[in-house]
């Protein structure tokens, strides 16, 4: 008697077998654990293909029925517990109970593929699985990075006290403090209102350089017009210097 499948528009008989193709038993265990399957629930066996010496799958025989996602992998259904076809299918001749006892195999399975191939050996996982070898390579644990806070609450400023001590007690030299002179001296001698004023208040607290910088008191107004000036210097430091003194009086009238 020769079984033929043919297409069919529904499935006559449940379905609880799933067909895992691929030559890998890598393969298989992927798509197990991706599908949850439990090795201890199913019951599986290689299925080979029509080259000497290769497979095409492997089949997963559940006790009740094959999970409802399966991916990219295919039901069958199971014909009295014996025969398992592709779902969509059905076969032909019928066969009957005393016909499957004749068959010297506990399963078949029939695909246009691989044709009809007796199930009669299971798959020994433990042979198939292998225990890794320990790995040999060092890790190197990173150090602890620098947390970058996102709030200052307080800082310190390092100083060296000797060079700071040393930048004060070190006098400037003539030709620096001339440089940083606060008022324009050319602009000074020429008689300019406001370089005037602040040259006044620089030797107001410099008195000790009025005669380095060389200011003619003439830029003062001393000797415009007539020839006769008037000046009144009060107590302040211009009186000391010119010596507040009642003899002293020239023809020039000086007041205090």
């Amino acid at each position: 008697m020769e079984l033929k499948i043919k297409p069919f528009p529904k499935n006559n008989y449940p379905k609880k077998g799933l067909l895992i193709k691929g030559s890998s038993p890598f393969i298989w265990l992927y798509e197990m654990e991706r599908l949850a399957v439990d090795l201890n629930g199913v019951r599986s066996f290689p299925i080979p293909s029509t080259e000497p010496n290769v497979l095409y799958g492997c089949f997963l025989i559940f006790q009740h029925s094959a999970p409802v996602e399966i991916g990219k992998n295919s039901y069958f259904q199971c014909v009295d517990n014996k025969l398992f076809i592709p779902e969509n299918a059905d076969f032909y001749p019928k066969v009957t109970p005393d016909d499957w006892q004749n068959i010297d195999s506990e399963f078949l399975i029939m695909h246009p593929e691989f044709g009809l191939v007796k199930l009669n050996e299971e798959i020994d996982w433990l042979s198939i699985i292998q225990t890794p070898k320990p790995s040999r390579n060092t890790i190197s644990k990173p150090l602890n990075g620098v947390k970058i806070p996102q709030k200052i609450e307080s800082y310190t400023v390092e100083m060296d006290d000797e060079k700071i001590l040393e930048a004060l007690q070190k006098p400037q030299t003539e030709e620096e403090w001339m440089k940083n002179l606060p008022f324009d001296l050319q602009k000074v001698m020429k008689g300019n209102k406001k370089e005037v004023e602040k040259y006044l208040k620089y030797i107001e607290k410099y008195p000790d350089r009025a005669v380095d910088l060389g200011v003619p008191l003439d830029v003062l107004g001393t000797s415009r017009g007539d020839g006769f000036a008037k000046f009144k210097f009060g107590n302040s430091w211009l009186g000391k210097l010119f010596g507040k003194k009642e003899e002293d009086r020239l023809d020039g009238k000086y007041e205090s």
